[in-house]
């Protein structure tokens, strides 16, 4: 009997948006948000039982179910614009299947046999046709999602799958179970798509695209016989291969102020099991298991395509969503025969065969403000087999076989064609000429070849606590008065809006690496400002993150097949800000003030690596607001005033920031940010070692070892996904544990 519930078997989930829309901004400036959302749930499950009895006897169960779904998310037709808030084109589709077969005979001769068959063939598939234009204020989401799951009957103890027993004088019995499963999941964005995603700069959002699968299957034979003749045998096989596909078209744009993460990984675990136990006379018992797991990932960039980021990007297969979800293989076959007999002939085989693929190939421009990675990972191949056969001749003499094949394969291909570039944005140069082109002030800059984006405006009547109170909040501009060398009359005015600087590394994984790619990353990002006017200068704001830069890194076995360019490799940053103009001794320089022109800073400004210099030859130097953060702090005005914002009476400090000055002392679980990205599977070794500070063992501690006692007397075990060294020693990594020994651990 096969019972699907919810959804025919070869149901087909469809949604389109098939005609072009203009969305328009809602209140406030901001587009309604849009979702297209394909979902497919198919569930089969079979129940056979069969019994029999007699003199001569005989009977058979077989169960088989197919299913072929799949589940389509489509924004479709050429020149589709769309401006939208958040967006999200999310394809996912489920395939559950739960065979029951049951074959039980009795007789002086008899044979019994039970099956279970299960095809499972399912697609996800996430599409944004060719021309398609979107403009987003929000994070833009487009994901396949396809899961197949072995799904529970609810019961206390969830029965096997396949269970057989026979009994008389000459018995014979089988049971069989085969579950294929073939699988795709596909993110398409096809040829001159533009995606951008526009908001205030890193402060969340981004772009994500994830095609992944999900295999959670278990499936075991219980099969049990005697007689004076008997023969029993039992064969499970699970056969699984799902792959992964994001295709990023030619002439494609993606640009975001936020990160851009384009990834691939599955997520499988399988575990088959044939137990045989029988007796007699002459006694033959097989048993047979076999998982096969497969997963091939593909990204490809096609040419033309620019991938540009603010923030970081990443181009992986095998990972997705910034490292949040990473490929893991994990299969367990298991093949136990337990025989005794006059003539007892035991035989057990156990298999676990396992492949990743992952494939990254792009011809595109790839830029990040912070860094880039391109990465072909596998993940964490994992088969574990257990092939034991015992018989006891003549009923008491042990006979133990044992047979089990455990085999992973991997591989990882990275094809650069194009150009990768981390710190894409690690310059701004500008001046503001003496131009008076505005009185006697000076309305334009000039850049010197910046690669940051930077803004700005020109206020012509400036009087700094008028404006102060029509444009500032807080603080600031409770602090902002006409006193300390400032002009009570309108002035001239540069407003610098909050710029961003970063320095960034590039990191290649691969095992194969080629196409001879420019591959550059850029230290050192500067942010200067030189001003000849007698403009006064005011700065919103500004951040240089304390991130390293300038490294290209290889952390696959493949070292070479790019072009890689390291400048200003590990120096830091450097934000300078200088007002040239003098005055030459005159009653009234600028507005009504005998002082040259101010630099007034409102807002945070950030360089905790580096250093922040205001330097003004004639004028003052107001730092309000949020106040400057740095390593190194120099403030500069020999002719006018500094008014420092000291963020907390009780404790002055005019200095560079205190986190400078100890960030080389401190403990940073993991490695310093501030000199390379930190190390997850290092980092989890301090929670590890946090559980157990004054554990001398502390693999006995955290996995409970048979016969072993936990030092807090719990006599619980801990699994963490990482590495376990005793922190009091970490160089001596004997007792270390791996990722793939963690996930191990975990899943036996």
């Amino acid at each position: 009997m096969v019972r699907p519930l919810g959804h025919e078997p070869h149901l087909r989930h469809v949604v389109r948006a098939l005609r072009a829309q203009r969305r328009r901004a809602g209140p406030g400036g901001r587009a309604g948000d849009l979702t297209v959302k394909a979902t497919g749930s198919d569930e089969n499950v079979a129940t056979t039982v069969a019994g029999s009895g007699g003199a001569i006897s005989g009977n058979a169960a077989t169960a088989t179910m197919t299913d072929d779904g799949s589940a389509t998310a489509t924004i479709t037709t050429a020149g589709t614009e769309i401006r939208t808030g958040t967006l999200n084109v999310l394809a996912r589709h489920e395939s559950l299947y739960r065979p029951t077969v049951d074959s039980t005979n009795a007789a002086v001769v008899g044979a019994s046999g039970a099956e279970a068959t299960a095809n499972l063939n399912a697609t996800a598939a996430a599409r944004i046709a060719a021309g398609v234009v979107i403009a987003a204020t929000g994070t833009v989401f487009v994901a396949a999602h396809n899961v197949f799951v072995r799904s529970s009957s609810g019961a206390t103890t969830e029965p096997s799958s396949v269970s057989a027993a026979g009994g008389g004088g000459i018995t014979a019995t089988a049971a069989i179970i085969r579950v294929t499963i073939r699988g795709t999941s596909t993110v398409t964005i096809a040829d001159g798509v533009q995606i951008t995603m526009k908001s205030t700069a890193l402060t969340g959002g981004g772009i994500t695209m994830t095609a992944s699968s999900k295999i959670a299957t278990g499936d075991t034979i219980q099969l049990a016989s005697g007689g004076a003749i008997n023969g029993a045998g039992a064969d499970v096989l699970t056969d699984a291969r799902v792959d992964n596909t994001l295709s990023i078209g030619t002439g494609v744009l993606l640009k975001a102020t936020g990160d851009i993460s384009l990834g691939t990984y599955t997520d499988a675990s399988t575990n088959v099991a044939a137990e045989v136990s029988t007796w007699g006379l002459a006694a033959v018992g097989v048993a047979l298991a076999k998982v096969i797991l497969r997963t091939d990932q593909t990204v490809t960039v096609g040419s033309g395509s620019t991938i540009d980021a603010l923030g970081n990007v990443d181009v992986k297969a095998g990972v997705a969503e910034g490292g949040q979800w990473r490929t893991i293989l994990a299969g367990t076959a298991s093949a136990q025969a337990y025989i005794r007999g006059l003539i007892a002939i035991p035989i057990a085989t156990a298999d676990a065969d396992m492949t990743s693929n992952a494939t990254v190939t792009s011809a595109a421009t790839i830029r990040s403000g912070l860094n880039t990675a391109v990465a072909a990972d596998p993940g964490a191949v994992i088969p574990n087999a257990d092939g034991t056969a015992r018989g006891f001749q003549l009923g008491f003499i042990p006979v133990t076989v044992r047979k089990s094949n455990a085999t992973p394969r991997t591989t990882s291909v990275v094809t650069l064609t194009g150009t990768v570039t981390a710190g894409a944005y690690s310059k701004i140069d500008l001046t503001i000429t003496d131009c008076q082109n505005s009185g006697v002030f000076c309305s334009t800059i000039t850049d010197n070849g910046s690669s940051a984006p930077w803004s700005s405006e020109f206020v012509p009547n400036f009087i700094l606590s008028t404006w102060a109170q029509a444009s500032l909040t807080g603080p600031a501009r409770d602090t902002a008065n006409d006193s300390d060398g400032i002009s009570t009359t309108a002035v001239g005015a540069t407003v610098i809006r909050p710029f961003f600087v970063s320095g960034g590394i590039v990191t290649l994984q691969a095992d194969q690496l080629s196409g001879g790619a420019l591959v550059t990353a850029n230290g050192r990002p500067t942010f200067s400002l030189l001003n000849n006017s007698r403009n006064y200068v005011v700065l919103l704001g500004g951040t240089i993150p304390d991130l390293p830069g300038g490294q290209v890194l290889f952390t696959g076995a493949a070292k070479t097949g790019v072009t890689a360019v390291e400048n200003f490799k590990g120096e830091v940053g450097k934000i300078t800000v200088e007002n040239a103009y003098a005055c030459g001794g005159v009653t009234e320089c600028v507005g009504n003030s005998a002082y040259g022109p101010a630099i007034i800073s409102v807002g945070r400004i950030e360089n905790l690596g580096g250093s922040v210099t205001l330097k003004n030859t004639a004028g003052s130097v107001l730092e309000l607001g949020e106040g400057i953060q740095a390593g190194q702090k120099t403030i500069s005005a020999p002719q006018g005033f500094v008014r420092i914002r000291k963020s907390d009476p009780s404790n002055p400090h005019l200095g560079g920031t205190p986190y400078t000055e100890w960030r080389d002392q401190m403990i940073w679980p993991g490695g310093n940010p501030a000199s390379g990205e930190p190390n997850a599977d290092r980092a989890i070794e301090w929670v590890a070692s946090g559980r157990f500070p004054n554990s001398t063992n502390l693999n006995s501690d955290l996995y409970h070892f048979a016969g072993a006692s936990t030092s807090d007397g719990s006599n619980r075990g801990y699994a963490y996904f990482g590495g376990c060294v005793p922190i009091a020693n970490p160089p001596a990594l004997s007792n270390y544990c791996s990722y793939d020994a963690a996930v191990a651990w975990s899943v036996s």
